[in-house]
């Protein structure tokens, strides 16, 4: 027990950053997490495909994409993938270099807004990534990009409660991040909130305690998903 404490121990104090921990987590060879395979993947893709289709959707952003394993089982017209991992682009752009429809470009915060015109889509979308930002005003500034980069909607898949242990998972970190979109994008509404049919509690390391939350921008009438 006491050397597991100190081992987390160390493994916290050699975190740098939340970009610097996935650049080199896929830089080894790693991957965007079990949330992106298997049941969870299935339910995140049939969501956002019938969501599409209900909505007419034309256009999706990605914020935060990964490697791009998720985006092989959605049904997009025109989709483009943003990530701050060199490596993770890379290999999106080489596992989906026949997909006219696909696109992929690494997000550097600071350059955003000469990008954010072009980049804009009906729909942006955010799976398992809120979660996953440890420093403060990387958090802040992801939500305010995200928003600026839809259109119409917004759909989060994410936890949403505040918790922190850096001694057993040093990239993890929730956030009630549901509060802070209705304090400082009060523009849009949070039209549905759906739980995820496998939650940690009951399906241990194969569960997941994220859900969905669909916002809808001002003046946009939606039919969500049940």
């Amino acid at each position: 027990m006491f050397y597991q404490k100190l081992f987390n121990v160390l493994k916290s104090i050699g975190f740098r950053s939340s970009q610097d921990y996935w650049e080199e987590r896929y830089k080894r060879g790693g991957d965007s997490g079990s949330g992106s395979y298997g049941q969870l993947a299935d339910f995140k893709a049939n969501f956002i495909n019938q969501f599409v289709v209900e909505n007419q959707v034309t256009s999706i952003v990605e914020l935060g994409c990964g490697d791009g394993h998720q985006l092989g089982k959605f049904a997009i017209q025109r989709y483009l993938g943003l990530d701050v991992s060199c490596e993770a682009i890379n290999r999106c752009q080489n596992r989906y270099a026949d997909a006219t429809n696909l696109s992929f470009e690494v997000y550097d915060p600071q350059t955003f807004s000469g990008h954010m015109t072009e980049w804009q889509a009906s729909l942006a979308i955010s799976l398992d990534v809120i979660y996953h930002l440890i420093e403060n005003h990387v958090y802040e500034t992801y939500l305010e990009h995200l928003f600026s980069l839809a259109k119409n909607f917004v759909i989060i898949y994410s936890s949403d409660f505040d918790s922190r242990n850096p001694f057993r998972s040093r990239h993890v970190r929730h956030r009630k991040f549901s509060s802070d979109v209705a304090e400082n994008f009060p523009g849009w509404k949070l039209i549905k909130h759906v739980p995820n049919p496998f939650p940690q509690s009951e399906y241990g390391t194969s569960g997941t305690v994220a859900d969905f939350f669909i916002y809808r921008g001002p003046g946009v009438v939606v039919s969500a998903p049940d």
